[in-house]
């Protein structure tokens, strides 16, 4: 009887440590996933407002040139001309997909951050090989964040351990902000 009353209360202590344990992880990546967005150094918003009107000058802009606007929008906080632009973009280049996906990210609908990276990953592979492994790893941190912020946590594993694979197969962990 005491040693059925021993390893039961062993587990119970390990199951509690794990307990412990998750709710440390789940507490440190919500403030890490919940962290204010570092600000745009004033230099860099000038260079991306000339550049934007620069480019709202020209009347027949093309793919690079659209997609350098949408950026643009993205960084001065323009979503709504960003999205704009990056939808008509869709039939014609899958990276408008990617600003899709930022821009998105930035506005918190997160349901559509999903969408435009599975569509992202269904088209991406046509990348060189030496570029693949840092994009991959960037579109599955995103995607799990979007999963992490709308709580589906199996979906943010499967998307991190993706992550974590590209990361180690291109030797190198980026942290998104």
């Amino acid at each position: 009887m005491k040693s059925i009353y021993k390893t039961i209360t062993i587990t119970t202590v390990i199951i509690l440590i794990f307990i412990a344990a998750g709710f440390g992880i789940y507490f440190s990546l919500d403030k890490y996933y919940n962290r204010p967005i570092t600000k745009m150094p004033e230099q860099i918003l000038t260079q991306q407002k000339t550049k934007m009107i620069e480019l709202e000058k020209k009347s027949n802009l093309n793919i690079e040139e659209r997609l350098n606007l949408a950026g643009c929008y993205i960084t001065l906080q323009q979503y709504d001309k960003a999205i704009d632009v990056c939808q008509k973009l869709t039939t014609v280049d899958n990276r408008a997909y990617w600003c899709l996906a930022l821009t998105y990210d930035n506005t918190g609908n997160y349901k559509q951050v999903i969408i435009n990276t599975n569509q992202i990953l269904n088209d991406y592979p046509k990348l060189p090989e030496e570029k693949l492994n840092t994009q991959m790893q960037i579109f599955y941190q995103l995607r799990a964040k979007a999963n992490w912020k709308l709580k589906k946590y199996k979906d943010w594993f499967i998307n991190i351990c993706k992550a974590l694979k590209y990361a180690v197969l291109d030797k190198t962990l980026i942290i998104l902000q």
